[in-house]
């Protein structure tokens, strides 16, 4: 009987060293990895390294977009801006910083987009083609500030 108890133990403890990885309730996963490497470096944003440009974000839009265009000698790969979210009036409505993942090359342009901040869907750009025919959607402006790059 102990004979049987001590093998079933040792078995257990084998079995459970020996049992593959974490289950989950997904099937068929696939455990991969990937090994990154990155040459880049953070940089300041000097006024002249990058322009953006057409700002817009209609009334039921879950995203904004705007356009970047790199004048910097080298590819970026993230961009951190500072958004200043202005009603009409002047007053502020909400401010946030938004990094974006991207590859911008030198010279060239590119659409980049970030979730929108109006959770509610109840603001649009002043300056979107799309009028909302609603008569409580509110307009509102922006300042958009480059705070930092990463260059590949």
């Amino acid at each position: 009987m102990l004979r049987v108890i001590v093998t079933s133990l040792l078995v257990l403890a084998v079995t459970s060293v020996a049992a593959p990885d974490t289950r989950t309730t997904r099937k068929k996963l696939v455990k991969s990895e990937q090994e990154v490497t990155v040459v880049a470096d953070s940089t300041t944003v000097s006024p002249d390294s990058i322009t953006i440009a057409d700002y817009d974000k209609p009334l039921r839009s879950n995203y904004e977009t705007f356009f970047v265009t790199n004048r910097h000698s080298r590819t970026i790969v993230r961009i951190t801006i500072d958004i200043d979210y202005i009603d009409m009036n002047g007053s502020q409505l909400h401010s946030r910083s938004v990094t974006v993942e991207c590859e911008i090359p030198p010279g060239a342009t590119r659409q980049l987009h970030t979730r929108a901040w109006d959770r509610q869907k109840a603001f649009y750009h002043h300056t979107t083609r799309s009028k909302p025919r609603s008569p409580h959607a509110r307009p509102y402006k922006v300042v958009v500030t480059p705070v930092s790059l990463l260059l590949e």
